[in-house]
């Protein structure tokens, strides 16, 4: 396993490239990251093209369960963390 480092700084347009470079000229098997949602919806049209797996640390947008079938995350989507948060304040009684 070799481990090659990019840094997409949180930014789509840089996180894009980053990727391209990761698949087209280091021929990645898989992709760790991004950490963002924005930045992890800019590049699954080029891993799912690709075929190149990527697992999102981070990202929660709703968007992501339907980004392809090459595109993963660890992080709950945020439909699912508010609808769990809106239920654990109603059961606590807080207003």
């Amino acid at each position: 396993v070799r481990l090659i480092v990019e840094d997409s700084r949180g930014e789509a347009a840089v996180g894009l490239t980053a990727a391209n470079k990761l698949v087209a000229l280091d021929r990645v098997v898989a992709i760790v990251g991004c950490v963002t949602s924005g930045v992890t919806l800019a590049v699954a049209p080029q891993v799912n093209q690709s075929k190149v797996p990527i697992v999102s640390p981070g990202g929660s947008s709703p968007n992501l369960t339907t980004a392809g079938d090459y595109v993963f995350r660890t992080w709950p989507s945020d439909v699912f963390e508010a609808d769990a948060m809106a239920r654990h304040v109603v059961s606590r009684g807080v207003s």
